[in-house]
């Protein structure tokens, strides 16, 4: 009997060292928050190879792809695990100055957690077979939709795939999300469209670059390892060559948009791109989506050109299934800020594809960067959009100088005071000769426009959300396109775009009901039956949004407004020869302005103290009720306030507990060290929710400093 005992335990413990890896990592250990990971995904292997094939799609085409797959000693896995697609017209892998360069923007890095890593060239582009519709067009979705089938039924899959990439490779996954294919589940999209004519055509202008790879040289793309012969002798592979020789059948991106100024233009020279603008956008797709099982993590920088587009992919996305983070950062520079999007894309990834229970759906949804935040708190989380703190405040144009000392046309001011005269206007000659070398970024234009500068702010502003701008105007033409620029003035009178590319062309002023939810931001349709001529010589009014943006004004510096007839942000604007001479109205009956988001003070809630009457002689605990408002959404309930944080009059919490949506809260009264006396003295209680979200509120008491009045 002993005997057997002993072996028994000799089994145990042999089968607990054998599973030691089955152990969790103690909770100290794990790690997840956003640019941040450990502890719930092991490093599985050190090494990858890199194979490439032709994949048919539906229609026969060949599209070439590259697989990346997890490997010990040079040799491929077989153990199966999720693949990660990007599908893109920039050539999956090409030969430059004699190296080949692989285009997998940092991903192979992933295969040593499990994942197979999928790079493949859009049809008519790289050395994929076929004729290119039009780069952004539905049809690359359903391309994307063909391979992703491919790849979840192969043995080295484990059945689901997910999406990466930006700008143009982010459009072929939202294009693919449209397709809805049933084994997409989570796409993490990067500095791209959510509607193309907002995004390439807002305000009835195109923006300035585009195309898709139309100039590269598909040639000097790696060739798929299938194809090796040269028959011709010439150094190119043949099934390379014979790929690239279809290619200029493509549908060429700048005559394309030439025939489609509007909406629902359709194009008569190419007419397989359909109505373009309708047929391809992701927002006339995202109930397919929503109905889908398919997850997005938006991403985008403030200084980006799409700035708005993935903050509206957020609130019309899947409720539960939809992320946003928005950094400081420019349309090559991502979102940046010190944030770590391989790993951001890896935590989703786990958790969609995995099923790894990291907590990243348990943050708010939404993670954003304010510039010029206080240093170590720059990074900041939501959970809804707009902030629920945010004041709609008008700041209205008005007559100078502002004393900003501004190189400007025209010196104004802009004050929260509205125009009290009848009269006031300012005369501005169109200025077409701007300059700028950061085409894909932005300038300031100041010099060659009219600005509008308030006084040195008293204190610290900030603004987080969408600038919209009520402009009244005339002109002696027709049409006129118009710019407006948001920027930060310092002591020195240095200026700094904030909030840009506000720009709208006249005749496509009036203003619609959006097919999606715009967040009751001035929406133009732009179809052509909406065109409206300007009346010669009549004022009339133009609204229209600048890009969001977050940042914080410092105390001592101004706000401005700079308004132009041109930019370098937009490939072409309107020019007339001579420069006609429009009117820029700031009075009583026309009021100029411009609505700020102005996020400076904490969310309000409602407190009632009890008792309303304090002897400060008396000992013992009182009672404070706070309640936020009943109409926001979760993360700013009672129960997600942080009770560690919650002061009253410089008391801090000893107690608390929630009953429905009411934080009640105790106090000790020997701790209050700031409370003034009297009749109606204001009790103050600040606190935060979780992730540091603060609010604060008030309740007039009655105050007796010595047990009697």
């Amino acid at each position: 009997m002993k005997h057997k005992r002993s072996i028994f335990y000799f089994l145990l413990v042999v089968g607990l060292i054998l599973n030691l890896n089955l152990i969790p990592a103690a909770a100290d250990d794990l790690i997840s928050r956003p640019g941040e990971y450990s502890g719930y995904s092991e490093v599985l292997y050190d090494e990858w190879v890199r194979s490439s094939q032709y994949v048919e799609a539906q229609d026969g085409t060949k599209l070439a792809v590259d697989i990346y797959r997890p490997a010990v000693d040079g040799v491929a896995v077989d153990t199966p695990y999720p693949a990660l697609f990007n599908f893109t017209p920039y050539r999956r892998a090409y030969y430059a100055g004699g190296s080949l360069r692989l285009s997998d923007q940092g991903m192979s890095a992933l295969t040593k957690y499990g994942y197979v890593i999928i790079v493949a060239d859009v049809r008519g582009k790289g050395a994929s077979y076929g004729t290119r519709v039009s780069m952004a067009h539905i049809s690359e979705g359903w391309d994307a939709h063909d391979i992703i089938e491919w790849a979840a039924a192969q043995e080295w899959c484990s059945g689901v795939v997910g999406m990466f990439g930006g700008s143009a490779n982010g459009h072929t996954m939202l294009a693919a999300a449209a397709t809805a294919p049933p084994s997409l589940k989570a796409i993490y999209p990067r500095i791209t469209e959510f509607d193309l004519y907002d995004g390439w055509m807002r305000g009835g202008m195109h923006r300035t670059t585009g195309g898709g790879g139309e100039g590269q040289d598909d040639l000097a793309t790696a060739p798929v390892d299938e194809d090796t012969e040269d028959e011709n002798g010439n150094g190119i592979p043949d099934m390379l060559e014979e790929a690239v020789s279809q290619h200029p059948d493509n549908t060429p991106y700048l005559p394309m948009l030439a025939e489609l100024p509007y909406r629902d233009s359709t194009s008569t020279t190419y007419p397989e791109v359909g109505q373009f603008w309708l047929e391809s956008s992701f927002s006339q797709y995202i109930d397919v989506i929503n109905e889908s099982d398919i997850a997005i993590y938006h991403s985008c920088g403030w200084n980006d050109l799409f700035t708005r587009d993935p903050i509206m992919g957020f609130i019309n996305g899947p409720e539960n299934r939809v992320k946003l983070v928005m950094g400081p950062g420019g349309h090559f520079g991502g979102g940046s800020g010190g944030l770590d999007e391989l790993v951001e894309q890896h935590r989703f990834f786990d958790y969609w594809l995995k099923g790894i229970d990291n907590g990243i759906m348990d943050e708010p949804p939404i993670y954003y960067y304010t510039m010029g935040g206080p240093a170590g708190q720059e990074w900041r989380f939501a959970w809804q959009w707009p902030l629920p703190n945010e004041k709609k405040i008008k700041f209205y144009l008005q007559a100078g100088p502002s004393g900003s000392d501004p190189v400007s046309a025209y010196d104004g001011s802009l004050s929260t005071k509205r125009p009290k005269t009848m009269t006031g206007q300012d005369d501005y000659t169109a200025d077409y000769s701007v300059t700028c070398n950061q085409l894909m970024g932005n300038c300031v234009y100041d010099q060659w426009g009219l600005t509008y500068t308030t006084d040195p702010l008293p204190e610290d502003v900030e603004l987080t959300g969408h600038p919209v701008l009520h402009l009244w105007i005339s002109s002696p033409v027709e049409d006129g396109d118009f710019f407006a620029d948001l920027e930060e003035v310092d002591e020195n009178g240095n200026a700094k775009y904030v909030a840009v590319q506000g720009r709208l062309r006249a005749s496509h002023r009036s203003l619609n009901t959006p097919y999606y939810d715009f967040l009751g931001l001035p929406w133009h349709r732009s179809f052509e039956e909406d065109l409206e001529p300007l009346p010669i010589g009549e004022p009339v009014e133009l609204t229209f949004d600048i890009l969001p943006t977050s940042n914080v004004f410092e105390a001592g510096h101004r706000i401005r407004l700079t308004i132009n007839c041109a930019s370098k942000q937009v490939l072409s604007f309107l020019q007339f020869d001579p420069p006609p001479v429009v009117s820029i109205y700031r009075n009583k009956i026309h009021k100029s302005y411009i609505s700020l988001p102005i996020t400076t003070d904490p969310l309000k809630v409602r407190v009632d103290v009890k008792p309303g009457i304090f002897n400060l002689k008396s000992k013992g605990l009182f009672t404070v009720f706070i309640t936020p408002p009943k109409h926001l959404p979760r993360g700013y309930r009672a129960e997600d306030i942080d009770i560690s944080t919650v002061t009253c009059g410089g008391a801090p919490a000893v107690w608390g507990k929630v009953v429905k949506n009411t934080l009640i809260a105790k106090f000790d009264r020997k701790d209050l060290t700031d409370v003034p006396t009297g009749h109606k003295a204001r009790l103050s209680v600040q606190g935060e929710f979780n992730y540091e979200i603060p609010f604060e509120g008030s309740d007039t008491i009655r105050v007796i400093r010595w047990g009697k009045e």
